[in-house]
């Protein structure tokens, strides 16, 4: 408390989004310009909405895939997973990221004009971006910072309403085009233009079948070199009983068909 004051004068004053923005993306460009080489790069794994059953499932196992394999690989990087605030109980969700060393990002996202975003960039690169479609987009705030202490935003999901701010370098996972192949399902009102616009100015995506990979190109108009097919997420904390067992009961030949159990 200041001496001889009120306390309501040690009240935190809570700035603007955009000064916050514009505060934290011009320190930490000084920062990247003096960091060593040594240091871990970050990686923010962003889930855009609140899924549940595969697709947040699918989002774990990632974040966990990108902190055990970087390590095993001999370059080691800090992974952040980002998810909407007050959407989960997060240490019952997320305690096997925990466990793993992934730090947890609660956000909430943040609109914001293409003045601002202009402002904002011009803290984070010298490179000039063509801000046409940027009328509007949308920038994960953590409260404390923008996520820009990431190097690398990998969203799991298109399902963003705007265009993603470009202040970062990104890429997106898709599982699924459903609007092409089922937009029964979906209500009148259902516009994708903006999940397309995202793509299309990923720095890669990633699919998890050929079939989606060419929908990704086809019909999302996603540059075919920017298209890549993964294998479905694996994950790396299974114990011994559920690693590496042959089915029971058979020494026959089979397969294992991965699918969606939720």
């Amino acid at each position: 408390f200041a001496r001889g004051g009120d306390a309501r004068s040690a009240a935190p004053i809570r700035r603007p989004f955009d000064e916050r923005l514009f505060s934290f993306a011009s320190g930490f460009n000084a920062d990247v310009a003096k960091r060593r080489a040594d240091v871990p790069r970050k990686i923010a794994v962003t889930l855009p909405v609140p899924y549940r059953g595969g697709s947040l499932r699918g989002f774990k196992t990632i974040a966990k895939m990108l902190h055990t394999g970087s390590r095993l690989a001999g370059e080691p990087v800090e992974v952040v997973a980002a998810f909407p605030a007050s959407s989960y109980d997060e240490r019952r969700t997320f305690d096997d990221l925990l466990e793993c060393g992934v730090q947890l990002r609660p956000f909430q996202w943040q609109t914001i004009d293409r003045d601002t975003l202009a402002r904002a960039i011009g803290f984070v690169t010298d490179e000039r971006l063509d801000l046409s479609g940027y009328e509007q987009s949308l920038v994960p705030d953590y409260f404390i910072n923008q996520l820009l202490d990431c190097d690398f935003w990998m969203v799991v999901s298109d399902r963003l309403p705007l265009p993603l701010a470009p202040l970062r370098r990104t890429g997106f996972v898709i599982y699924d085009y459903i609007q092409r192949m089922r937009p029964d399902v979906l209500p009148e009102s259902f516009d994708d233009r903006s999940f397309l616009f995202n793509v299309q100015h990923a720095d890669f995506v990633l699919c998890t079948a050929p079939f989606t990979a060419d929908a990704a190109v086809s019909y999302a108009g996603v540059a075919r070199s920017r298209v890549h097919v993964v294998d479905m997420e694996i994950e790396v904390d299974l114990d011994e009983q559920a690693a590496g067992g042959q089915v029971r009961g058979t020494g026959a030949p089979y397969i294992l068909w991965p699918s969606n159990t939720s």
